[in-house]
């Protein structure tokens, strides 16, 4: 079965509203309600937003979508990290094929869901669109109140590497294969 057998529709109603609806107060739209003022407890709100480049996913994982669903939350969370921030989920935003076939959507998913949660995490919502391939996401975070900006005081016994060029999608941005 491919994207354009179900439509648009038939794919939040029936694959990722049953997938997320415990995620977030109300599912299906395009915007979510991440924090209310009691949440935030007088911390700050920090956002981020960035696509994954299709030719790095592949590259470094194999032709997987898992990887590229990886990718594209990995991108995203890693920049909330580097705010200090705790992360309080992410929106996706994905413009696919209608050619595509529903098993490798749900491997994209996977892959997004899973880097979610290996850092606490989780879909609040998103955006689902036809065209040719894009995969990109917003991810949202609070720095705890009184916490310094990383940017501008660096925390003891902060330990920081990189490995790939900097402003480049380095393999360090995937999940381990190996035990």
């Amino acid at each position: 079965m491919r994207l354009i057998d179900i439509g648009e529709r038939r794919l939040i109603s029936d694959l990722l509203r049953t997938r997320y609806a415990a995620n977030t107060w109300r599912f299906g739209d395009d915007t979510a309600v991440v924090l209310d003022g009691e949440r935030l407890g007088g911390g700050r709100l920090v956002a981020t937003t960035d696509p994954a480049p299709e030719p790095a996913a592949w590259a470094h994982g194999g032709f997987d979508w898992y990887y590229f669903g990886w990718l594209t939350a990995a991108l995203n969370l890693s920049d909330i990290a580097a705010a200090g921030a705790v992360p309080a989920g992410l929106l996706t935003s994905f413009v696919l094929s209608s050619d595509l076939s529903v098993a490798k959507f749900e491997r994209l998913l996977d892959g997004v869901d899973d880097c979610c949660a290996s850092v606490g995490t989780k879909v609040l919502g998103g955006n689902l669109k036809e065209g040719d391939t894009h995969c990109s996401a917003t991810a949202f975070g609070v720095v705890p109140s009184g916490e310094p900006s990383p940017a501008t005081a660096p925390r003891p016994a902060t330990r920081s590497s990189r490995s790939a060029t900097p402003g480049t999608s380095g393999p360090a941005c995937l999940p381990s294969t190996t035990a």
